[in-house]
């Protein structure tokens, strides 16, 4: 009898000729059980973030606001009731009175992020355990010959006018796939923004959670073409 390494496929299976072994069955299940363990090269299982399944099922089973139709000047029934918002851009003639509008383009200018002219921007005001939010969206149509995606949206976390920075507060962003990004506010943030590129139908969810993530909101944005 004689060790052997055995290569491990893709799949995690392992292919071994018959020609390794006995043709006895009581000589096989003896080499098995002498066979030690280092002999066999396991691979290393990927460590899932903790809340990735959680997130993919909602990403089953939430309704999904469609960004698409941002594009239209148009919301869709779900968006409707969360209370989201188009926005207009900003314009210097209502400089004497600081719209939401004019809010975001300041922000945009501070985080330093190129928008183009066609970017379509919204927002949505609410409350998550007793804190209240703003979270900013501004999304657009990708050229076809963008190789990564069809579409991209880009979100900004603060606190509503008038509040201080919500430091017990985190984001969330999770695709089928994985966790893409996953931040907290500190007490250098004023605010917390993300970006992410998508495919046509392609699904995103956005989580918003207390820092012990006992309280949490979500919403699941996707593209879809008119």
């Amino acid at each position: 009898r004689f060790l052997f390494r055995s290569a491990v496929g893709s799949d995690h299976n392992y292919e071994i000729t018959l020609s390794r072994f006995t043709m006895s069955g009581d000589d096989l299940l003896l080499d098995l059980q002498c066979l030690s363990p280092e002999e066999i090269l396991l691979p290393e299982i990927p460590q899932r973030e903790p809340n990735y399944i959680r997130d993919v099922l909602e990403i089953l089973n939430q309704r999904a606001i469609n960004v698409g139709q941002w594009l239209y000047n148009q919301i869709d029934d779900l968006a409707q009731e969360l209370s989201w918002q188009l926005l207009p851009a900003p314009s210097p003639q209502l400089r004497f009175h600081r719209t939401p509008a004019q809010e975001l383009a300041e922000i945009i200018t501070i985080i330093d992020i190129e928008i183009p002219a066609a970017a379509v921007r919204s927002y949505r005001d609410f409350q998550l355990a007793g804190i209240p939010l703003r979270l900013y969206a501004v999304t657009w149509q990708l050229p076809q010959s963008e190789l990564e995606g069809d579409w991209t949206i880009v979100l900004i976390l603060g606190a509503s006018p008038g509040n201080t920075p919500p430091l017990e507060i985190k984001l969330r962003i999770t695709d089928f796939t994985m966790v893409l990004d996953q931040q907290e506010f500190t007490t250098d943030d004023d605010y917390l923004f993300t970006q992410f590129v998508g495919a046509n139908h392609e699904k995103f969810l956005a989580t918003i959670t207390t820092a012990d993530e006992t309280v949490q909101t979500s919403m699941l944005f996707e593209f879809k073409f008119m």
